[in-house]
Parts: structure tokens; C-alpha cells; sequence
């Protein structure tokens, strides 16, 4: 029990205390002074109990010399021989424990002011004790496995108020880095990363990868079916064909004039145009329809032909994978990549921020979705919990090992580092008020010893 109170005082004492400077020194004073002032409950509690210890041993001495005044006849006797063995009772355990901390009466008696004179071997004893008991790596990982931290996760996870919180606490975390964050920066680190991608892109695996998979004939012939139907979808929509029948005017008044005034005059070029642009986008759903119902059209042939011979070009011609690469750097070195990163950062901030401003935030609720998920898989799935708990256990394993290097060390020298006047009064601070349980104790047991011995003496006489 003193050992654990002892290691909770150096760690009190490691939160609160710094090694002391020069430049520190009347600070340090000036709070030494001010809390001297102000004792706290700890410092009032060690008062009074030492109060209470001497008034103990005064009234022990008081009863021993008016037993002697009284002659210490009949009952003074008994109290006399009470009052002397509670009197020896009470300075001897004074001693003692004035002893653990300064020497009694200021007097340099051998085997005094015990702490302050082993600092340096209670430091290297208590950082041995730690790492020895307190840091066993097979002690620690039984208490991880026997806790099963995987599944009090999933417990704390499976709380919808406890997600909804710390969800709550995300948003505004979220929200204000958001907020503050240096779009510049990260703008110039997203560049450089797509440029380093583009310019390390591996084009020849790709391509490769694209030759296997066109391959074979009907795959090429799929690819080319689907590019079809989807031109064909664009020529056949009322969107395109006005499109076509604007641009074909505009270009017919441009080039020839003359004639397009004839026909402004008479109002038939819009519906000329019109006339027009349905002829030519039919006859182009015809072809295309042909090209979709015969396996042998001549497209298709002069398709495959021209795969074939590109992708073998990308794969054995140097000229076109020179080329491909000087590509892939004019892309990295484009000003519109760096646009498209601008425009994609702020847009993506800008939502972002918008919608965790919300109550109903999309994110958030995703996020509450997918944790409530985990917590049940983790508090409900054993092979979940046993592979969380291998990567605890592996985490835990090292952590446990980097800390039994630097814990004792650190230990070792704060402690060094600490005044002995400050070490002495904060331990007593904490545990003196135990210490003078003792005080009183010898005052009292004392006592009773010595009516004891003093009811032999008179049974024997």
C-alpha cells in the first residue's frame, strides 16, 4: 500500500514539478512563499494531525510529572507508569518519523533525513520498481487478452448517445479546421501529388493491360458497339438536331449570304435547316444501325485493324512511347491541372463545411451509421474482436517495450532534478498525515505496555 502511495506521489510530483533554473529561482520563491500561505486540504490535514500527535506526547508528559508530584502512590502509580511508557512511546516514534524526512532538532545524527540523503538510490529503486512490476510485458499482455478491449469498444460504440457526442465533437472539431485550414497549402501539396502520379504513371502496363483486354475480337467489337449506340442516343436527340440546324445556318450566312437572303426573305431557312439536319442525322442512325447489324462491315474491319496497330505501337515502337511520355509531362506541366486542384479543393471544402454545419448533416449521419455498424459487430462477432485484438495486443507489445526504455530514465532524472526541500515536503504532504497514525499509536500502545509491565512488577513484589 506505501509503494503504490508512493508511486502516485511521483506521479502528482512529475505533472506538477520542472527542474529548476537559474531564471526560475524567484518564481519559484515567490510560489513556495504563496502556497505557504495558503495551505491546501492536504497541508491543513498533516497540521492537525501533528498537532494531535503532540498534544498526545504534552499530555502524556503533563500525567508523568504530576504522577511524580503526587508521589505516584496508589492510582498515580498506575498512571504514572503509563504516562512514562506512553512519554518514550511517543518521542521514540517522533523520531523515527522525523527522521524519514530532515534531521530531528536540526541535529546531523547518523541514519537521519533518510529521503533527502538517498534521493539519488530512491530515484534509481523506484524506476527499477516500475519497470520490474508495473511495466511486465507478459503481466500487461494477460490483462489486455483477459480484458478483451475489442469488445468494450464495441460496448462504447453501440451507445447512441455516447457515438452521438463524440459525432457532435467531430463535427465542430471538423467544422473550425475546415475553417482555418490553409487552402494554399493544400492545394500546392494535391498538385504536386498529381503531378508526381502523372509523371510516374506507369503508361506501358496500362496499355498492356488494355491489350489483354482487347484482345480478343469481341471485346473490341463491344467497345465499338457501345461507342455506337451512344453516338447514335446524342445524333437522335431533339438537343442535337437543333444544335446542328443553328450551326448550319450560321455557317450558311456566313459563306454565302446572298442566297440565305433569298431565303430569309421567303422564311423557308429554318425550315430548309430543319429539313436538312433530319436528312443527315437519319441517314447517320441508318449507317449506324448497319454498322451495328453486320459483324463484317467494313468499319468494323478498319476498327480492329487500327486497335491492333495502335496498342502495338504503345507496346514495341519507340517513337510512340517517346511520344506517350512527352504527353504524360505536357499533362503534369498543364496549367489546367492546376486549375481542375483548385476548383476540386474548394469545392470539396466548401461542401464539406456546408453540410456538417447541418442538423441533418449527410456525414455525420454516415458516420454515426458505420460506428453504430462496427460497435455491433465488435461487441456481437468473435473473429471481429479476435482480430482487433491481435492488432491491440501487437500495438500494446511495442508500446510496452518503448516505454520500459524511456519510463525509468525519465523517472531517474526528474526525480534528480528536484530540490530535496521540495521532495521532502511534497511526500509529506501526502503521506505524512498517515505517519503521524503512528505517533499516536506509540503514544498510546506505550502506555499500555507500560501498565502492563508496571501490574507485573507489582504482582512479583
Amino acid at each position: 500500500m506505501q509503494c503504490h502511495r508512493f508511486i502516485l506521489i511521483f506521479a502528482m510530483l512529475a505533472k506538477q514539478r520542472k527542474p529548476i533554473t537559474s531564471a526560475q529561482q524567484t518564481e519559484s520563491a515567490a510560489t513556495a512563499q504563496f502556497a505557504a500561505e495558503i495551505p491546501d486540504s492536504k497541508t491543513r490535514a498533516l497540521r492537525r494531525m501533528k498537532a494531535i500527535a503532540f498534544l498526545a506526547l504534552f499530555v502524556s508528559l503533563v500525567l508523568l510529572v504530576v504522577s511524580h508530584l503526587m508521589g505516584r502512590q496508589g492510582v498515580w502509580g498506575w498512571i504514572g507508569a503509563f504516562s512514562e511508557a506512553a512519554a518514550v512511546g511517543a518521542l521514540a516514534d517522533w523520531f523515527a518519523v522525523t527522521a524519514l524526512f530532515r534531521h530531528p532538532l536540526g541535529l546531523p545524527i547518523t541514519h537521519t533525513a533518510i529521503i533527502p540523503r538517498n534521493q539519488k538510490r530512491i530515484a534509481h529503486t523506484l524506476a527499477q520498481f516500475i519497470q520490474d512490476k508495473f511495466l511486465d510485458k507478459n503481466m500487461l499482455m494477460q490483462r489486455i487478452t483477459a480484458y478483451n478491449p475489442a469488445q468494450k469498444l464495441g460496448q462504447m460504440l453501440s451507445n447512441l448517445g455516447y457515438v452521438r457526442k463524440i459525432t457532435s465533437q467531430l463535427q465542430t472539431w471538423a467544422i473550425s479546421s475546415l475553417e482555418t485550414m490553409d487552402v494554399v497549402i493544400v492545394e500546392r501539396q494535391i498538385y504536386i501529388m498529381l503531378q508526381r502520379q502523372f509523371k510516374n504513371w506507369d503508361s506501358t502496363s496500362a496499355f498492356e493491360q488494355l491489350f489483354e483486354l482487347l484482345k480478343s475480337d469481341q471485346s473490341q467489337q463491344s467497345v465499338l458497339d457501345t461507342v455506337l449506340k451512344k453516338i447514335a442516343s446524342k445524333i437522335a436527340s431533339d438537343e442535337a438536331r437543333i444544335m446542328f440546324s443553328e450551326k448550319m445556318i450560321a455557317t450558311a450566312r456566313e459563306k454565302y449570304p446572298n442566297m440565305i437572303w433569298l431565303t430569309d426573305k421567303l422564311e423557308y431557312t429554318d425550315n430548309i435547316a430543319d429539313t436538312l439536319v433530319s436528312h443527315m442525322t437519319q441517314s447517320l442512325l441508318d449507317e449506324v444501325q448497319k454498322v451495328l447489324l453486320d459483324p463484317q462491315h467494313p468499319l468494323r474491319m478498319h476498327y480492329a485493324s487500327e486497335v491492333q496497330h495502335f496498342l502495338y505501337q504503345v507496346l514495341h515502337d519507340p517513337i510512340t512511347r517517346i511520344k506517350i511520355k512527352q504527353q504524360k509531362k505536357s499533362m503534369a506541366d498543364h496549367p489546367a491541372l492546376q486549375f481542375f486542384t483548385h476548383t476540386m479543393v474548394r469545392i470539396l471544402r466548401d461542401w464539406v463545411s456546408s453540410d456538417l454545419k447541418k442538423d441533418d448533416s449527410q456525414l455525420a449521419t454516415r458516420l454515426m451509421l458505420y460506428v453504430s455498424v462496427l460497435g455491433d459487430r465488435l461487441q456481437n462477432n468473435v473473429t471481429w474482436q479476435r482480430t482487433i485484438n491481435q492488432y491491440i495486443q501487437t500495438i500494446s507489445w511495442y508500446a510496452i517495450d518503448h516505454m520500459r526504455k524511456i519510463v525509468p530514465g525519465h523517472i531517474v532524472t526528474t526525480m534528480q532534478s528536484w530540490d530535496s526541500e521540495y521532495l521532502v515536503n511534497e511526500i509529506e504532504r501526502n503521506v505524512g498525515r498517515d505517519l503521524q497514525f503512528i505517533r499516536i499509536n506509540g503514544t498510546i500502545i506505550g502506555g499500555i505496555v507500560g501498565v502492563i509491565f508496571y501490574a507485573i512488577v507489582q504482582f512479583l513484589g
